[in-house]
């Protein structure tokens, strides 16, 4: 099938009364909508393209199944500009943006402003149930929603999501986003200013994501669980990740319940929980895997500056723990013996830094440290190494961990084979 290119444009038709002598009567505006870009959707088809011209739609559009590329001008310029100039703005009770009759990764919507939304039901600005569409270079402003309310996906395979801004969006489960039985991926995000009244700012149910070079910064779980990401039962990659000022009851940073979860090149820097694990707070046999992490200056108002475990295995390896409150590490002296295993890494106290309450075990093994790892600018949340530094070189040795330029591994986030970012 040959792609048909279409433009959608906003056209703006004026009519003016004409005025008496007296008395004069305020002049009528009407202002009419000629296009909308629903209305081009249902006359596309596959393999189609639809431009959309500058400007604010008011409606919901549903991509009907089809595999077509919705795009404003960014599509074909790359200029910004046009992302914050187009802009979608749903209503009624349905999501502004629908995927659910099995779009594939043909179907792109890129290029918009998805803002202003507010359901009681699933995704306020974007919903995506058994389809996996590409989502890409769109800002997700100000939605509001029950479960995901910028963005609730559903279903194997999930969506690609690329250089995709949720900002400012709120809920009551999933303020930014809720993932279920998904295996969604996301790249080069920000997730910023979301917030969550009954925790998980994202909310990961049964599901597998990976996420790379994402930022998660100043997003609130309220008074609850999971500031950051409030994993249940699921599991998850997280590479070249930066969690920064978030804030929860429980797991300012992440909350995981039951989950697998392998961090590579990771940052926790300043996330503050009421009560525990300001940055990993992780129970029900939650096993989390831990490569050239930073966990710095995150405050626990009562146990668990960074890491508070119960009943759960944490292995870290290559890591640096330095400036957390009130302890580096706290098992919990409730349920199950919790485990943790440490290798190459730099506590902050040493074994002394982690308080166990005879509910659990340590395995110190080779290379650990508690030295000043020498950051380059903690205040500015830099966690590069200065020269100097003894943790330079001083991750495992084993040649799957070494270094972008094959040299020994260097501990921290920019260690390691991911540590060029």
């Amino acid at each position: 099938m040959t792609s048909r290119l279409l433009f959608i444009m906003l056209v703006w038709v004026i009519i003016g009364c004409e005025k008496t002598t007296e008395p004069e009567e305020e002049e009528e505006v009407v202002v009419v909508e000629e296009y909308s870009i629903q209305g081009e959707i249902d006359k596309a088809e596959d393999g189609d393209t639809v431009l959309v011209q500058p400007g604010t739609y008011e409606e919901n559009i549903d991509f009907m199944g089809k595999n077509i590329v919705l795009g404003s001008l960014f599509l074909t310029t790359a200029d910004p500009y046009y992302i914050g100039s187009t802009i979608i703005i749903g209503g009624g009770t349905n999501a502004t943006v629908t995927f659910q009759r099995g779009e594939d990764s043909t179907a792109l919507f890129t290029g918009f402003t998805v803002s202003h939304s507010a359901i009681s039901s699933e995704g306020g600005g974007i919903l995506c149930r058994n389809s996996n569409p590409r989502l890409e270079n769109l800002h997700l402003l100000d939605n509001h929603a029950d479960h995901g309310a910028g963005m609730y996906l559903q279903g194997d395979p999930g969506p690609v999501i690329k250089d995709v801004v949720l900002e400012d969006n709120g809920g009551r489960w999933g303020g930014g986003m809720r993932l279920y039985l998904s295996t969604a991926r996301f790249e080069n995000c920000t997730i910023t200013g979301n917030s969550s009244r009954h925790g998980g700012v994202i909310w990961v149910n049964e599901s597998h994501p990976v996420f790379v070079n994402v930022d998660i910064i100043d997003n609130s779980g309220g008074d609850d669980v999971g500031g950051g990401i409030k994993f249940m039962d699921s599991g998850g990659t997280l590479r070249n990740v930066r969690f920064i000022r978030n804030s929860a009851d429980f797991g300012a940073a992440i909350y995981s319940t039951g989950s697998d979860i392998t961090l590579e090149n990771v940052i926790f820097y300043d996330n503050s929980s009421a009560d525990g694990g300001s940055a990993i707070y992780a129970v029900g046999s939650s096993n989390i895997t831990a490569k050239n992490v930073v966990f710095s200056s995150n405050t626990a108002g009562v146990n668990g500056g960074a890491i508070y475990s119960v009943s759960s295995s944490i292995n870290l390896v290559n890591s640096i723990l330095r400036g957390d409150s009130p302890e580096e590490i706290y098992f919990s002296p409730d349920g199950d013996l919790a485990s943790i295993m440490i290798s190459y890494s730099n506590i902050q106290g040493g074994q002394d830094g982690i308080i166990t309450n005879d509910n659990g075990t340590v395995e110190w093994l080779d290379g650990n440290l508690d030295e000043d790892p020498l950051f380059a600018d903690v205040e500015n949340g830099d966690f590069h190494l200065q020269e100097g530094s003894s943790c330079i070189d001083a991750g495992n040795p084993d040649s799957e961990y070494n270094d972008p330029d094959g040299s020994r591994n260097d501990m921290g986030s920019y260690g390691g084979p991911n540590g060029d970012w």
